[in-house]
């Protein structure tokens, strides 16, 4: 049976993994292959021998070790490339670049290649590189190396735009399901995976900075700074915030809020999404919470448990669309339900806020008003210009009601008589005056 398994496992291995090999070139890919392949080598020694070595000593038995413990090792040996693999994402593309740097910059566990040296990567007419010296950079975490340099550019219009670094990393096609939970009004939100997202806040809540080096995903997860009145690291899910309780009693007032605060720029839509964890329960159906948005209620009564299908400590997330903003503040609240008043309750492991883009698929609000130009002016030209083009057509269906009425006039007075018109001529400086006769029908030419 071991042996089967083994080279079940085997064959597996050895088809999948240098798939992967020439996806993604990792050193540890090529020692998940060496383990592979010297196990199928041990697979066919033990199923020709029935043993993995044999081992005479003098004046002792042989020493056998029995083929199914081998074929148990080679099994498990086999199977251990492909659970690591499963156990962490890799992405089929990820570019890390440096702009502006002449060399590597290594952020973490992560190798940023100078844009310099990628030429295959940058196609620009411009060589305009930008550098300053580590005193003059506020410390931002470990990501304060990449705002030392900078690729500079300049457009028609006397515009300046710069880059510090560029991550292109593709993610797991379920990192932003394509339905959500909108808030006002309150219907189901499809269409969410069409939309640009752009990360404005990412907290972890109740624990310090989550490094990208700690994220699966490369995302950095900054700490709430404690609750005021005003898809996931694991290591967000292992920390959270919950209601405070009464000094005195100890009891937890069901009308009390923890609220957190975040500045926003007015003028769009924003994907909320909440990572919950329960972590803080001893039993099932005990925790049950309301979750605010701008004090619109997200969620009502939620329990943790039948999210996790009766198992404690399962993560599970929240995706919210809140309403177009129209102020630069965005409050998130958690707050006790009235549904558990023996253990009231809340909490909250992580947030994450995301602008969504505009009615004319843009993240900036200077796109509509051409790119942050004056837009009172802007209104006032078109104002004069609809104006202007409004007396002109009023002008003209005047003059073309006056020349109507003229040409009535003259029409019935041709019928009347014959017209006499009067032509002045001027010849070496003598005048005279011809008179001319003519009806509807007869023209009369005169020729000096």
């Amino acid at each position: 049976m071991f042996n089967w398994l083994s080279l079940s496992s085997t064959v597996v291995s050895v088809l999948v993994l240098p798939a992967f090999l020439v996806r993604h070139a990792k050193a540890w890919h090529w020692g998940f292959l060496i383990v592979t392949l010297f196990s199928s080598i041990g697979f066919v020694a033990c199923a020709l021998g029935k043993a993995f070595y044999h081992i005479e000593m003098p004046n002792r038995k042989p020493i056998m070790m029995d083929w199914r413990q081998v074929g148990l090792i080679i099994c498990a040996l086999n199977l251990l490339p492909l659970v690591c693999f499963c156990a962490t994402f890799i992405p089929s593309d990820n570019y890390l670049i440096d702009c502006g740097s002449t060399s590597t910059t290594s952020v973490g566990n992560r190798n940023f290649t100078s844009d310099t040296l990628s030429k295959k990567l940058l196609t620009t007419q411009q060589e305009i590189l930008a550098t300053t010296s580590a005193n003059s950079v506020s410390p931002r975490d470990d990501e304060s190396p990449f705002y030392k340099t900078a690729r500079v550019f300049t457009g028609s219009s006397n515009s300046v735009a710069f880059v510090n670094a560029i991550e292109v990393v593709s993610a797991p096609d379920d990192l932003i399901v394509d339905d959500a939970f909108n808030l006002n009004p309150l219907t189901s939100y499809l269409g969410l995976g069409a939309q640009a997202l752009e990360t404005v806040w990412r907290v972890n809540m109740g624990s310090p900075v989550v490094t990208s080096g700690e994220d699966p995903l490369q995302r950095t997860w900054y700490d709430d700074g404690g609750a005021t009145q005003n898809t996931d690291a694991p290591s967000v899910y292992g920390t959270s915030v919950k209601m405070k309780t009464n000094t005195s009693t100890g009891d937890t007032n069901l009308n009390f809020n923890e609220t957190w605060q975040f500045d926003v720029e007015p003028g769009f839509q924003y994907l909320v999404r909440a990572h919950f964890c329960d972590i803080v329960s001893k039993a099932l159906n005990l925790l049950y919470f309301n979750v605010y948005i701008d004090s619109m209620a997200a969620a009502k009564d939620l329990d943790l448990s039948s999210k996790g299908n009766n198992v404690l400590g399962v993560p599970y997330s929240m995706d919210l669309i809140a309403p177009l903003a129209d102020s630069n503040k965005l409050n998130v609240s958690i707050g006790a339900s009235t549904s558990n008043k023996d253990n009231p309750n809340a909490i909250l492991n992580g947030l994450e806020i995301m602008k969504m883009n505009n009615s004319i698929g843009s993240l900036s609000a200077n796109a509509a008003s051409g790119a942050g130009g004056d837009t009172s002016g802007s209104s006032s030209s078109h104002v004069g210009l609809i104006a202007g083009v409004s007396v002109e057509v009023v002008s003209a269906m005047v003059l073309a009601g006056v020349c109507c009425i003229l040409c009535r006039k003259r029409r019935s007075l041709a019928q009347q008589r014959h017209s006499k018109t009067w032509i002045p001529l001027s010849v070496n400086d003598t005048h005279f005056i011809y008179m001319a006769f003519h009806n509807e029908t007869e023209k009369i030419d005169i020729d000096l």
